[in-house]
């Protein structure tokens, strides 16, 4: 069973709020890195948000196997961002090992914006930009996050009960 905790109204309004505070300090020389397959629903709203165009360089960031979190973070898919503005955008930011990870591994670029649609309010990796802060610790799904690989397309987010 799963309660609905933020709306696709509340979502859609936050991926507003982002895109305002984004607009100012990005540009079409932004390389945008959407970490799959979570951050995609997320990303690809919150892009379309921006009155520009960026690139646009997905990941694959992976420290899950069966809703459980793993230890080590792998990463696939990065290109060399030497030198240019990255904005790293992820659906959550749980333990804040994903954005860290990436982070080391992108370390040539010139600067690097995280962007996370919800940061569990016990992370200790804090986002740069933050949609929603989640008090809870239980298992969110739907706009990009998953129960055993389902239940990513709910335009709300839940958690299970």
């Amino acid at each position: 069973m799963y309660s609905l905790i933020f709306s696709k109204g509340q979502i859609d309004e936050c991926i507003g709020r982002l895109a305002l505070e984004l607009t100012p300090i990005m540009s079409e020389e932004t390389v945008a890195i959407p970490v799959l397959k979570g951050g995609m629903f997320f990303a690809a709203d919150l892009l379309r948000a921006l009155p520009y165009s960026v690139y646009i360089s997905p990941v694959t960031v992976s420290s899950y196997r069966e809703n459980e979190v793993q230890g080590k973070v792998k990463i696939l898919g990065t290109e060399d961002v030497s030198g240019k503005q990255v904005c790293l955008i992820d659906d959550i930011c749980d333990s804040g090992k994903s954005f860290l990870a990436l982070k080391e591994a992108l370390k040539r670029a010139r600067s690097i914006i995280t962007v996370s649609l919800i940061k569990r309010a016990n992370s200790p990796f804090s986002p740069d930009y933050v949609g929603f802060v989640y008090e809870g610790d239980g298992w969110l799904i739907g706009y990009g996050m998953d129960d055993n690989g389902k239940k990513r397309n709910l335009d709300g987010i839940y958690v299970r009960n």
